[in-house]
């Protein structure tokens, strides 16, 4: 690192440590998407030829001042391994993430390992046998007043609640034998 871009860098980053070996930069810290991560890594990393045009540039007009741009991209061509500091950044930012919804999806999955599945299956069996008896009663009813509306949909609702507990019951034993 040169010392006019040392100077330089202090005077415009006061709060930043700035030598050799490390350049440190406040970035954000909130979170990453891939397309933030493809503008870091693909749009505002410098090409090895936009530097080398600068650096000619540079060389030509030793006395024409850079503009903020071309300083942008030195200073940032400047920092050792960058891409790779970036990619790093960006992987504890995903990480941050994901530890965060894996821990959420593991105590969904230790909830869900305390069910009891004795008392899950007597529940299973209530319903069921709840369910066939109200077939028992609606057909009862329908017998002594007659098909009305009321009964039509009470007829429905039972008949959607045999089709779901049928349902819960074939989840039940795929759950059982995994």
């Amino acid at each position: 690192m040169t010392p006019q871009f040392r100077s330089t860098f202090q005077q415009q980053h006061p709060h930043q440590k700035c030598d050799d070996t490390t350049v440190q930069i406040n970035l954000p810290t909130t979170t990453s998407s891939p397309l933030l991560q493809s503008k870091l890594l693909n749009t505002m990393l410098p090409t090895p030829e936009e530097k080398h045009k600068i650096q000619e540039a540079t060389i030509c007009n030793p006395y024409l001042p850079l503009g903020s741009a071309e300083q942008c991209l030195m200073m940032l061509s400047s920092i050792s391994e960058l891409p790779a500091r970036l990619k790093l950044w960006i992987f504890k930012l995903d990480y941050e993430n994901m530890e965060k919804v894996i821990t959420n999806r593991i105590d969904s999955i230790t909830r869900v390992s305390k069910v009891d599945f004795e008392e899950l299956s007597n529940n299973i069996a209530k319903i069921e046998v709840d369910c066939k008896e109200s077939w028992v009663h609606l057909k009862a009813i329908v017998k002594h007043y007659g098909p009305t509306q009321i009964k039509l949909k009470m007829s429905e609702f039972v008949a959607d609640c045999a089709e779901c507990t049928f349902v819960l019951e074939i989840i039940y034993q795929r759950v059982m034998t995994g």
